[in-house]
């Protein structure tokens, strides 16, 4: 029967006809979808569905309006012989498809799955909902059949009415009750953020490694030896790096055709099984990872909701945001609010030798470095340079001689590259509504190589100044954790609670501590304890005139110079614990710190606890806002809680935060 029977000339058609031969229903089934040829359509290449499940049928089409307003529709029928594996494969390759990650989409036919809107569904339904649950979609059709059984789904990320259709086309058939669909579709902007790819980068995902690692082994280092300047010696060494990416890794490329190309030689639906084989390994695989490594399982399901990490309309200070470089304006705009602004002029008077440690670093030595790369994490994670962590784990036997020229001779020039001062900033979603840029924290993202000296650096200092730590400090210190930090307290609150007393506790979090931190104020710290003048030349020169200027790697928002936070976890950590050492000299009551979380606790036995407990947290706010470390800290949460064996417990007193 061609298309001009079923409706008329002016109809554009898109069907798939039942396949009788090999089912034992001689009629049923089919699918055709039919649109006025006023409307933009678009045939869906399902070809894949058609020749590993060619008893399923699917029909698919793309309709383009105005204001570039897309909706995909898929119509669907899923025999009642179907079998669980191929029902299964089914749903696999229907989450394979991209459009299920566009703005809106309507998928509605005969699933032949009464179990599904029950309240045990069997394994079917179990893999409706489950595909329903990741997709982020609705089904609304709630009209059962004669037999008060519901086959017909209509699912959708859309606000749709479907009610019963009075008038059918044709004569209905009482399994399938005739259904009138109701949406109306408001042109929108989309909600994913706009990539900006002129910013090619390595695609190490494709790149050949055994060529790679080969030419890597075989490069001659010696020229990096060669001069006296840090910045060209530096230069040398990622330009030989460059030369080998080059030739064995591709470049990022943006916007491919999702059409596969199959090789003349290659049987097509040989290869399109083997994909199908290889794709539900993968899921079979991801499964496996759920309790081991949840980040994947996270990561997988953020990428089947085919959403950006950040949304392509936002709103800061009241302001809509539409475009995507207003939108990474306003991330430069307010995580560069967060860093304090000092003035090297105005800062408190030295102060006195406290510790005399004359630490100084003159030489990094090879195992320092081989120790350092081994421990780089197997990840992708890159920064400026767009080289991974994986990269200096693999080749830490081969990177070793050129770093240790290199780090020997910053050690001598008391300078670093100036790429190693740059951070890629990465905004991390924390909680609430995500088009709101204040709902956002900011990951900085250094040079791998720069972390590896950091950690080279930082063990060498923490070995001086590990016993000048205060021992409530339980975060970021060796043989020590969270977990020791709460035995501290648990072993203060038995001992209160065996002597019927009762313990108040006072948690509190400073706002943007590590943002907040002076690094002027910070290296006057570290002169009072004796650090050398060679070795206090270096970190200034690292630490000061940091700039971020990058965002995702492809927009770029106005460079900003900081001065108070620093890059890397471990020196990001160091600064902020001499900040805050001397925090539990000034308190009188028990305390703990866990970084920048710091809890007040006291065994309160009269109303006068109460009030020295207040007055201890008055204390802690004064003095990190006080002349010494000229900063501006206040609490980003506070809370009270009490613990005691009675019923009622004793409120003596309500806590209190003066801003």
């Amino acid at each position: 029967m061609s298309d001009s029977e079923i409706f008329p000339h002016n109809y554009v058609v898109f069907r798939k006809d039942r396949i009788t031969e090999g089912s034992k229903f001689s009629s049923g089934g089919g699918v055709v979808l039919a649109f006025k040829d006023t409307l933009s359509t678009t045939n869906l290449n399902l070809s894949i569905f058609n020749e590993m499940l060619p008893m399923i049928d699917i029909v698919g089409a793309k309709l383009q309006g105005t204001n570039f307003v897309k909706l995909y529709v898929l119509l669907i029928y899923l025999p009642p012989s179907t079998s669980f594996d191929d029902f299964s494969l089914f749903f696999d390759l229907l989450s394979s498809l991209k459009i299920l990650g566009d703005d809106k989409v309507l998928i509605l036919g005969d699933f032949n799955t009464p179990s599904f809107n029950t309240s045990t569904p069997d394994r079917f339904g179990n893999i409706i909902n489950n595909f329903k649950e990741f997709q982020d979609i609705s089904q609304y059709n709630n009209i059962p059949n004669h037999l008060n059984r519901l086959l017909d789904l209509v699912f959708t990320n859309l606000n749709i009415q479907v009610d019963k259709c009075l008038t059918p086309l044709v004569d209905e058939d009482p399994h399938h009750p005739t259904l009138f669909i109701k949406l109306n579709i408001i042109p929108n902007k989309s909600t994913n953020f706009c990539m900006n790819h002129n910013e090619k980068s390595y695609n190490f995902r494709r790149a050949n490694f055994p060529l790679l690692y080969s030419l890597i082994a075989s490069t001659d280092w010696s020229s990096c030896d060669s001069c006296d300047d840090v910045e060209i010696a530096y230069t040398i060494f990622q330009n030989l790096l460059h030369q080998a990416f080059n030739a064995n890794v591709p470049k990022l490329q943006v916007n491919r055709s999702r059409k596969a190309y199959y090789p003349p030689c290659c049987h097509r639906a040989k290869i399109k099984t083997l994909m199908a084989t290889a794709y539900r390994r993968y899921i079979s695989n991801m499964e496996l990872v759920v309790s081991s490594d949840p980040k994947k399982i996270w990561s997988f399901i953020e990428d089947k909701k085919g959403r950006t990490r950040i949304p392509g309309s936002m709103e800061f200070n009241n302001v809509k945001l539409e475009s995507p470089q207003s939108i990474v304006n306003a991330f430069g705009e307010y995580f560069s609010s967060g860093y304090v602004k000092s003035d090297p002029n105005n800062l408190p008077s030295t102060l006195h030798l406290i510790q005399n440690l004359n630490l100084t670093i003159s030489y990094i030595s090879e195992d320092e470095i081989i120790e350092a790369l081994k421990s780089c994490k197997n990840t992708m994670t890159s920064g400026p340079d767009g080289i991974p962590n994986f990269f200096l784990k693999d080749c830490a036997s081969v990177l070793v001689n050129p770093l240790y020229l290199l780090f020997n001779l910053i050690l001598r020039q008391f300078s670093v590259p100036s790429q190693w001062k740059n951070a890629a900033i990465c905004p991390i979603f924390k909680k609430g509504d995500k088009a709101n840029v204040e709902n956002y924290r900011q990951v900085c993202l250094i040079c791998n190589f720069a972390k590896v000296f950091e950690s080279i650096i930082y063990k060498r200092i923490y070995s001086s100044v590990s016993h000048l730590i205060t021992p409530v400090q339980h975060g970021f210190v060796q043989k020590r954790s969270t977990i020791s930090n709460l035995a501290c307290l648990s072993q203060f609150v038995s001992k209160a609670i065996d002597n019927n007393s009762q313990v108040d506790v006072v948690y509190t979090d400073f706002q943007k501590a590590f943002d907040q931190i002076d690094h002027f104020v910070f290296l006057n710290k570290l002169n009072a304890l004796g650090f050398s003048a060679e070795l206090l030349a270096l970190l200034k020169f690292y630490l000061l005139g940091r700039q971020q200027y990058e965002i995702s790697q492809v927009y770029f928002f106005d460079i900003f110079t900081i001065f108070g936070s620093t890059p890397g976890v471990q020196f990001r950590t160091s600064p902020f614990f001499m900040f805050i050492n001397d925090l539990p000299e000034v308190v009188t009551c028990e305390s703990l710190l866990f970084a920048d979380d710091y809890k007040l606790y006291a065994e309160i036995k009269w109303t006068e606890d109460g009030e020295a407990l207040q007055e201890n947290l008055d204390a802690v706010l004064r003095c990190m806002r006080g002349v010494e470390h000229h900063a501006q800290m206040s609490f980003a949460m506070l809370c009270h809680g009490s613990l005691a064996r009675k019923r009622k417990i004793a409120k003596h007193f309500d806590v209190v935060v003066y801003k």
